[in-house]
């Protein structure tokens, strides 16, 4: 069940991240070193031309009595019909980072190449289950901003919208079952020092794979506290915008921005599409235990979309 949202100011009257681009650089992409117990990801999310979505995160993580982990996860959405997921976790000395190529890869088969932008390059390749496979490359680039992260301490938290929006091509399957896809993909990368329910109640993660709309990703702290920020997409040009509140009403949840001119995000969970675990790529009862440690217990995703005049907007909420 989700938590309700009350009506509070953003605490953080300025901004936790300075509102200035700067190109891409390796540091921003490869894996930030932290302190404490330190937790990373990378998510993709993409929208293909036939009506399929994918999911794919590939992440650092804490694992009781194991210590860091490496991780991939893939899901598809209506891929001819069917909703399937699958995750694999690795030892730390699997993953490799290559600074001249900007490359991580775990083994041979999981890869992230190049930097974000046009020519940005992901695969990810198992025989688990039956099989799945992705393997996308980014064709163009909206133009974006890179916020300096400063983790506050009551949200201590680095986001980076690293491809508000691109297109992307190249092939996914389900075992034998191949399709080449055309599309648009989105990258967000995230860091902290601890798991993310220590201190947030709820996130909302957006992507607009088409039109006006707003890709990034809101964290709502256990004291009210709002993060993280989006990348206003409008009429082909994009902007930064941060939270100043969030109201939840029944089933609908009103995001106000700092930006007064801005009009206000509406998402309606009774529009939900699917509901899931992220604990279903986890096969074993023993991972299972030790995953729900990891991340605070289990995980309810809600992934929905808004369609306007002007666009879709495509939405993720998960209540802790």
């Amino acid at each position: 069940m989700l938590r309700k949202l009350i009506l509070l100011p953003c605490l953080l009257l300025a901004p936790l991240w300075a509102q200035s681009s700067a190109p891409h650089t390796v540091s921003d992409f490869l894996h930030h070193p932290q302190k404490g117990e330190p937790y990373e990801f990378w998510s993709y999310q993409f929208t293909f031309d036939n009506g399929t979505e994918a999911w794919l995160t590939f992440s650092r993580l804490q694992v009781p009595a194991i210590g860091q982990k490496v991780a991939a996860e893939l899901s598809f959405h209506s891929f001819r019909g069917k909703n399937r997921s699958v995750g694999k976790q690795f030892p730390t000395d699997q993953w490799t980072e290559d600074r001249k190529n900007a490359t991580i890869s775990i083994r041979t088969d999981y890869f992230m190449k190049g930097l974000p932008g046009n020519g940005h390059h992901v695969r990810f390749a198992t025989g688990k289950n039956e099989g799945y496979f992705l393997d996308l490359q980014f064709n163009s680039e909206l133009a974006t901003f890179i916020p300096k992260a400063q983790q506050s301490k009551e949200m201590p938290l680095s986001l980076a919208v690293q491809i508000p929006r691109s297109q992307v091509s190249g092939r996914i399957a389900i075992g034998k079952d191949t399709l080449h896809v055309q599309g648009q993909g989105t990258l967000i990368q995230s860091w902290h020092p601890r798991r993310l329910t220590d201190f947030a109640q709820q996130t909302i993660t957006l992507s607009c794979p088409y039109g006006d709309g707003y890709t990034g990703s809101l964290v709502q702290g256990k004291n009210g506290t709002l993060a993280g920020h989006v990348i206003r997409i409008h009429r082909g040009n994009t902007s930064l915008l941060y939270p100043q509140r969030m109201v939840k009403n029944g089933s609908v949840i009103r995001i106000e921005w700092q930006a007064p001119q801005e009009p206000a995000l509406v998402i309606d969970l009774s529009t939900t599409q699917q509901k899931y675990s992220v604990l279903s790529t986890v096969d074993s009862w023993m991972e299972r235990q030790a995953a729900k440690v990891a991340l605070g217990g289990d995980q309810m995703l809600l992934r929905g979309q808004n369609r306007t005049a002007t666009g879709v907007q495509k939405w993720v909420v998960a209540g802790f």
